[in-house]
């Protein structure tokens, strides 16, 4: 007697344990994917980047689509003399993946010359290879440090009062102005205060 039962449940047995084997390399190869990609996000970028690897691997950096102001964007258009931007950004920060591609958006829209940058990718404890966030003193991110002829004239730090483009333009004619720097200009307008109200205190 021939054991058709048999011979019919060998094809089936063969069939299932191929199906389960592709399963396991199938979410085993899944598990590895995802894992690699949290190792990924959980390490920071940290050091001198360029903006073509910081987009390319970080796709919440690459430059927006926002609604610009017009009278900064031809503020800038317009401006002459060089200055140098470097900015300071974490991969892990929300702020810094608002502002930072807005920061793209803004020089891919003006097209000006005058404009340089470097980027520069902090830890969580804002520190870079270079020692260069040390050097600036920074304390959150994203910064914009704004430089011409070396010296700082201002910066940006996190949120922008207004928004990152009229920031900019303010800043930039302020200095244009009165030749401090914004911060300098405001430190000692609040000493000016400062000595005036002990002064009217001692009346």
């Amino acid at each position: 007697m021939v054991d058709t039962k048999g011979r019919k449940m060998k094809p089936l047995m063969h069939r299932f344990c191929m199906l389960a084997l592709a399963g396991w390399f199938i979410c085993w190869g899944t598990a590895s994917n995802l894992t690699a990609q949290e190792e990924a996000e959980e390490e920071p970028l940290r050091g001198i980047c360029s903006r073509d690897s910081l987009e390319n691997n970080w796709p919440d950096f690459q430059a927006g689509f926002y609604d610009l102001s017009h009278g900064a964007i031809q503020f800038l258009k317009n401006w002459r003399d060089p200055i140098r931007i470097e900015v300071f950004f974490g991969t892990w920060c929300s702020d810094s993946k608002r502002e930072v591609p807005r920061f793209f958006q803004i020089i891919d829209e003006i097209q000006n010359p005058a404009f340089s940058y470097e980027l520069f990718g902090l830890d969580r404890s804002k520190r870079d290879k270079e020692g260069r966030a040390e050097k600036y003193h920074i304390e959150r991110v994203p910064t914009f440090i704004f430089l011409k002829n070396g010296m700082e004239i201002g910066r940006i730090v996190e949120t922008p009062k207004v928004d990152l483009e009229t920031d900019w333009a303010n800043l930039l004619e302020h200095f244009q102005k009165t030749g401090l720097p914004m911060q300098l200009d405001e430190m000692l307008l609040r000493e000016s205060l400062q000595v005036a109200f002990l002064w009217i205190s001692t009346l």
